[in-house]
């Protein structure tokens, strides 16, 4: 996106500059997106040759996490990495900074400051990138003159990742006002009723109404082929959990519930798992013709507690409040009582067995809940058959049948719950290859009462398609009536 610069002439506020000065304005937007993350930015400047003549600031995630440190995900910053960043060693003294919550931020640099010292007069062009995890990038470019001759301020529109974008230069022993600035509505961006509702939700995670952590990456299972012919056919399948769709840059799959599905209803053995650093492999031979079932399907118990140290904790807490940003979304919550936050103890894929002999006796507040997740897609070889639910959990019942999807053409399915319709969930369908474009492009639907919805996939390739709920019927009495299930496939689309 490209803005003009114009010269402020009405509508200023006099504040006297006696050195140049170039001051930028860059918001970051509220969206109504269902899981958020602060944003990773970069600002520099480029010549008229698009080389980087000086790096302003780049914000991103400087502490270490269960997940690494935040200069894994630099190179996401497609455009500053490849002009700049991957020569440049981080962090940098006045230039590096954490990610920015929900708001408006000012950049204000002096002529006399590093970033401006020794750039020589002439013609620029401000660039500003950003990129965020389970979300899009988008990159605004603003063309000015430095120094400046008289007083001016550009101004560039965000159309999602990013808000306004507003620079303002003067020149030396400079008089001249600054425009007033003004923040038009972004396109994205929650209404106040729905940051009220989302509160309130959030609130509720707080208070340990449903405190279990929520899942920020992808899971998948990717087949190296979903249609084959021939005696001796062979699939190799990858398992990952990611950031970006098919590309495992996060952690492996573990393949302890694997269940591959044969066309006869017998359940084969995969062959030669493997499990690396960020993603898991194994074969299947399909010796039989027909629809085989590949997945991994994880059931069973989780708990969480508190200590008499994480209520003392929870106490301080509360006691000194977070600051608002922390609400700036999911990823914002810290805390004892938030999700993921420091509690007293946590089980997962536990067994009744388990929650007998690993949950003290001294435990508070002890919350256990059900869930099913299923994870899969669909291979077949020869002619295809039909794929019959299991019965449990959350499931897709094709009515089209995933082998036989092409770009353009309207497929149905229909979701079940327990072998029952699954009516009113909404599915989220996103085409893979993520990486190499700048928006998820998520398609969205919602069952009707038969649980059915029809969707036509505009373009050939690797859709991941998923759907979560929760509900009540629970098999196990230490779970009362907490149950979360949840779903999701990958399918090939073929071009026609």
């Amino acid at each position: 996106m490209r803005a003009k610069l114009f010269i402020a002439v009405s509508g200023l506020l006099t504040l006297p500059a006696y050195a140049a000065e170039l001051e930028i304005n860059v918001e970051i937007p509220k969206l109504n997106v269902a899981e958020y993350h602060r944003p990773y930015v970069a600002i520099w400047l480029e010549g008229a040759d698009q080389k980087v003549a000086a790096n302003l600031a780049v914000w991103y995630q400087m502490k270490d996490t269960a997940e690494g440190h935040g200069t894994k995900w630099l190179p996401d910053l497609r455009q500053w990495w490849r002009k700049s960043g991957r020569t440049l060693q981080v962090p940098v003294d006045g230039i590096t900074g954490p990610t920015k919550p929900v708001g408006r931020h000012v950049l204000d640099i002096t002529g006399t400051q590093p970033q401006l010292k020794g750039l020589a007069p002439g013609d620029y062009t401000l660039v500003v990138e950003a990129v965020r995890e389970v979300g899009g990038r988008e990159l605004v470019k603003i063309p000015f003159s430095w120094p400046a001759k008289t007083a001016q301020a550009g101004s560039a529109q965000g159309s999602s990742e990013l808000g306004a974008v507003t620079p303002w230069s003067s020149p030396e022993s400079s008089t001249e006002s600054r425009p007033a600035i003004r923040f038009p509505p972004h396109p994205l961006r929650t209404p106040p009723e729905v940051h009220m509702k989302r509160s309130l939700i959030l609130v509720a995670l707080v208070a340990g109404a449903a405190s279990f952590p929520l899942l920020a990456h992808k899971q998948w299972l990717l087949p190296s082929s979903t249609v084959v012919a021939g005696k001796e056919a062979w699939v190799t399948v990858d398992a990952a959990v990611s950031n970006q769709l098919y590309y495992p840059d996060h952690v492996p799959m573990r393949l302890d519930n694997l269940v591959v599905t044969a066309p006869d209803g017998s359940t084969l053995q995969p062959q030669n798992p493997v499990t690396g650093k960020y993603r898991s492999v194994f074969d299947v031979q399909l010796e039989q013709d027909g629809t085989y079932r590949i997945a991994n399907v994880n059931a069973g118990l989780s708990a969480r507690w508190d200590t008499a140290e994480s209520l003392a904790a929870a106490k301080a807490a509360k006691d000194k409040p977070a600051p608002p940003a922390a609400w700036a979304g999911l990823a914002g919550l810290a805390g004892p009582a938030a999700p993921g936050g420091g509690r007293g103890g946590f089980l997962r894929n536990a067994t009744p067995e388990d929650l007998a002999t690993r949950i003290p006796k001294d435990a508070k507040n002890v919350q256990v809940t059900e869930s099913i997740g299923r994870v899969e897609t669909f291979v077949t070889k020869g002619a295809t058959s039909s794929v019959t639910a299991s019965g449990k959990g959350l499931e897709l019942v094709p009515v089209t049948h995933p082998n036989d999807l092409f770009a353009g053409e309207e497929a149905t399915f229909k979701l079940v719950i327990d072998g029952q319709p699954a009516a009113g969930l909404e599915i989220e369908i996103v085409r893979g290859a993520t990486r190499y474009r700048n928006a998820q492009q998520e398609i969205t639907r919602k069952t009707a009462a038969d649980g059915s919805f029809t969707v036509t996939l505009p373009e050939p390739g690797m859709y991941w398609l998923e759907a979560s709920t929760s509900d009540g019927k629970t098999s196990s009495p230490q779970a009362g009536q907490r149950r979360r299930l949840s779903y999701v496939a990958t399918l090939e689309v073929l071009p026609q």
